[in-house]
């Protein structure tokens, strides 16, 4: 089975690589992401960490980024002198990363789980404990880990019913990936029950909620808030409608919102921020086409655009 997966990662890999190409010339910090990706690590970066027996921390995008900040934060306080490493796949939860953890000694993005890759990287930094965020379970990554004595903790686990029928396929790489995890501190009492049906001891699941509730947030002064009101040419705004990480097929909604809520008040302003930033020129459209005017921050950063109802 391991041998079908390698193939398969090698194969999909080999695929896109058209696809990174193309997202390279569009998408900012995508360069750095398949750098990274792919092992290719700034060196005064890994040097943090590398031997160093870091705590790392994997969180794959901006919701479990946020999951992980309070993890962190503890993490800071019990072992102020032991590294801590956070790990990412996509861009967003990178630069959230470096927005909000201030306690990481390095923020990387994961390494793609082929097995010469995955084994490099983890052999390279030796963390001293490895903690997936949610469900972050890579065979190859896990293999080496198991390998070299790290141990592996879940947190804030969370699991689906689609993803338990979807795991299964794995069979006896499953197992293998489960039997590396020595606890499970799951979200819910629904996930620590489907994650039993996966295969993990109940001795080792624990239920311990969800880590995005513990998250503190930087208060903003009224003084920071005017500033950024007047960057995003909201000033004259009576109220502000704010529709985030929205998916395709959920903006047409918003905008349908919006325009029941304007007919009441002519000045009130949305915000459109799309989880997939490719898809921006996607949403002016659809903006355009309700028969609103619009800007992006981009722009409006460049000096360029006038006032807008949807931004």
């Amino acid at each position: 089975m391991r041998f079908l997966y390698n193939l398969a990662a090698i194969l999909i890999v080999t695929i896109i690589i058209p696809i990174f190409m193309l997202r390279a010339t569009r998408e900012r910090g995508f360069v750095e992401r398949i750098k990274q990706s792919f092992g290719f690590y700034p060196q005064d970066t890994i040097d943090k960490v590398a031997g160093k027996n870091a705590i790392w921390v994997h969180a794959a995008s901006v919701g479990e980024i946020v999951a992980t900040s309070p993890l962190v934060r503890e993490f800071r306080k019990v072992f102020p002198d032991t590294p801590i490493l956070v790990s990412v796949v996509t861009t967003g939860g990178y630069e959230m990363a470096h927005r909000i953890i201030k306690d990481a000694d390095a923020i990387i993005y994961f390494p793609l789980d082929l097995p010469f890759l995955a084994s490099r990287v983890v052999g390279r930094i030796r963390p001293r404990v490895f903690l997936p965020v949610e469900t972050e379970l890579w065979p190859n990554f896990l293999k080496k880990a198991k390998q070299l004595d790290v141990p592996v903790m879940m947190v804030n686990g969370r699991i689906s019913d689609r993803s338990v029928k979807q795991y299964k396929y794995l069979f006896g790489m499953l197992r293998e990936m489960i039997g590396t995890v020595k606890c499970f501190a799951m979200q819910s009492g629904i996930d620590a029950d489907y994650i039993m049906r996966l295969g993990a001891p109940r001795e080792l699941v624990t239920v311990t909620g969800n880590t995005k509730f513990d998250q503190a947030y930087t208060s903003v002064s009224p003084e920071e808030r005017a500033a950024l009101i007047a960057e995003l040419g909201l000033s004259g705004a009576s109220r502000i409608m704010i529709a985030g990480s929205t998916h395709r097929g959920e903006e047409e909604l918003v905008l349908n919102a919006f325009a029941a809520v304007r007919a009441k008040d002519p000045n009130v302003r949305l915000i459109i921020a799309p989880r997939e930033v490719l898809r921006t020129m996607e949403v002016e459209h659809l903006c355009r086409k309700a028969g609103f005017t619009v800007n992006t921050r981009k722009n409006l950063q460049k000096g360029a655009g006038g006032l807008a109802r949807t931004l």
